[in-house]
């Protein structure tokens, strides 16, 4: 169980989480089989891969929620997507900005 922030309001979630180190590579998978609000499930899966300049991250994601299912969904994904852009790419930055300081 992970107790998070989610659009500023705390949500309890079961959660299985998976680091595999490979040489220098890192794969990683995360599914919450349970949110307490905002969403019914995620999972995602990624990896960092090193290069001659860096590293590489490679990370997908899957949402399944029942707000934007049904009618107008059509619509909703993209603005689903819109307001999900800035938490995701927070994520990364502090990622970026951990990584930095090590």
């Amino acid at each position: 169980w992970i107790n998070i922030e989610v659009f500023g309001r705390p949500t309890l979630i079961l959660s299985h989480r998976l680091l595999l180190p490979v040489d220098e590579a890192y794969i990683f998978a995360d599914r919450h089989f349970y949110a307490s609000r905002e969403y019914n499930s995620l999972q995602a899966v990624g990896g960092a891969l090193p290069t001659r300049d860096g590293t590489v991250l490679i990370y997908l994601y899957r949402v399944s929620t029942d707000q934007v299912g049904g009618f107008g969904s059509s619509v909703k994904h993209p603005v689903a997507r819109t307001l999900m852009a800035p938490y995701v790419k927070g994520l990364f930055e502090e990622i970026r900005a951990r990584a930095e300081k090590d």
